[in-house]
């Protein structure tokens, strides 16, 4: 699976939702991907392990719908592949969250992982250096 947006995400969410939202990215191992998922919690299945969380700061909306944000770090990571992202939208619900994208690769295409023990940082795509920020997806 390439990275991807949930089936619900341009419904559920709107730019001054991203902006203002408290975004959240999850590493996992073994997780896959279903665009009709809506809740955390269904990707959280058996075999799923989940191996760090941050948040994604510094998010922005471009001009044509582009959900912008600097990208995510995972410190502690161990070695190995596959790893999987997925975004999430916290709205403070007791149990769950909201998915709203998944990533399975880094910018050239192969999937995310590390060959040595360390910090995982995935990009979003259109990454510009330049600025640091990047498209995590598009409405």
């Amino acid at each position: 699976m390439a990275n991807a947006r949930y089936d619900h995400t341009g419904v559920l969410m709107s730019g001054s939702d991203w902006v203002g939202a408290r975004i959240l990215a999850y590493l996992f191992a073994g997780a896959t991907f279903d665009s009709t998922n809506k809740l955390l919690s269904e990707v959280q299945v058996a075999g799923v392990e989940q191996r760090n969380v941050t948040t994604i700061d510094n998010r922005s909306v471009g001009p044509n719908g582009e959900m912008m944000g600097i990208p995510a770090m995972f410190s502690v990571t161990a070695k190995g592949s596959p790893y999987q992202v997925v975004l999430t939208w916290d709205q403070g619900l007791v149990d769950d969250q909201y998915v709203l994208a998944y990533y399975d690769q880094d910018e050239v295409g192969d999937p995310l992982g590390l060959q040595n023990n360390g910090t995982l940082i995935v990009r979003p795509t259109d990454y510009d250096p330049a600025t640091g920020v990047g498209t995590w997806f598009s409405l």
